[in-house]
């Protein structure tokens, strides 16, 4: 005789594939989205030259978080993004509780914040969004996972969908320079594009950013601009 199936049943699978619809996996960039000068005239936004040379109560730093989520979904072909700006609401209630969560209480803490986000800048992650504190019709980010590797990241991404239905996505070999050559582009055609996104890197663009103009992953360019 079976058993009569009840809603208990129901919530396991259900609440997985809500939480996997909530999660984006991917690279981690975390790079400045605003100087800010808090000034007699309003919030204003200013260079990095004019930012350094105003006194500590007078400036702060808003950061862009971005995850380059097509590289395991080609299909989603956009960076997820999302702006906390230092010591505001979302900072202190979204952003770094959850990295203490993963990383360790120690972790966000006085004297090692930098070293904390530098520490992550360029791993792969798992990440949700959660209403932010001043207005919850919009999302900030909560960090969900770490991972130590792709490869690591990669088989989460494909166990919380099903078991592996979305295929690996291959990376081009590196050329003789040791830049890898992103899938769609020869070798001849991507270095030849190098100096301009050197010149755009070094006008102020940000890496996500000049990712997403030449339509590939963050990696690449990021290769780019360890040169």
């Amino acid at each position: 005789m079976t058993e009569e199936k009840t809603f208990w049943d129901d919530v396991d699978e259900q609440a997985e594939k809500s939480q996997s619809a909530l999660s984006n996996f991917g690279q981690l960039a975390v790079t400045v989205a605003r100087r800010i000068h808090w000034s007699d005239d309003g919030v204003l936004d200013v260079t990095e030259e004019i930012y350094n040379a105003l006194p500590a109560s007078d400036k702060s730093l808003e950061l862009l978080f971005s995850v380059t989520i097509s590289e395991f979904n080609p299909d989603l072909d956009w960076v997820h993004e999302r702006k906390v700006r230092i010591g505001d609401k979302d900072w202190h209630k979204a952003l770094v509780p959850s990295l203490r969560a993963i990383l360790g209480n120690d972790t966000m803490s006085k004297g090692n914040f930098s070293e904390t986000l530098q520490s992550i800048d360029g791993k792969y992650v798992e990440v949700t969004d959660v209403p932010q504190a001043s207005n919850p019709e919009y999302g900030t980010i909560k960090f969900l996972t770490i991972f130590n590797s792709r490869d690591e990241a990669f088989a989460a991404y494909s166990a919380r969908l099903g078991g592996g239905e979305v295929a690996e996505v291959a990376v081009a070999a590196p050329t003789d320079s040791g830049l890898p050559i992103p899938p769609g582009y020869g070798a001849e055609a991507w270095l030849g594009m190098v100096a301009d996104i050197q010149t755009a890197l070094a006008g102020g663009q940000a890496v996500p950013i000049v990712a997403k103009e030449y339509e590939v992953g963050i990696p690449f360019i990021a290769a780019i601009a360890a040169l």
